[in-house]
């Protein structure tokens, strides 16, 4: 039975450190997606902005 509880410990401690692993990983690329993507979507806004001004500036996003 002392066996049994310390080997669920064991378990649910190694799931607890897996999803924290995962939940740093998913932190870290979605940082590094920001900081990749936030600038080409700034450029490609920036250069578009003249040719779509008509699009979405008067309706929005629509």
């Amino acid at each position: 039975d002392c066996f049994n509880f310390i080997s669920n410990i064991i378990f649910f401690s190694f799931i607890l450190i897996l999803l924290l692993l995962l939940l740093l990983i998913f932190i870290f690329t979605s940082i590094i997606a920001i900081i990749i993507v936030l600038p080409l979507i700034m450029l490609s806004y920036a250069t578009n902005v003249g040719i779509h001004k008509c699009r979405w500036g008067a309706y929005g996003a629509e």
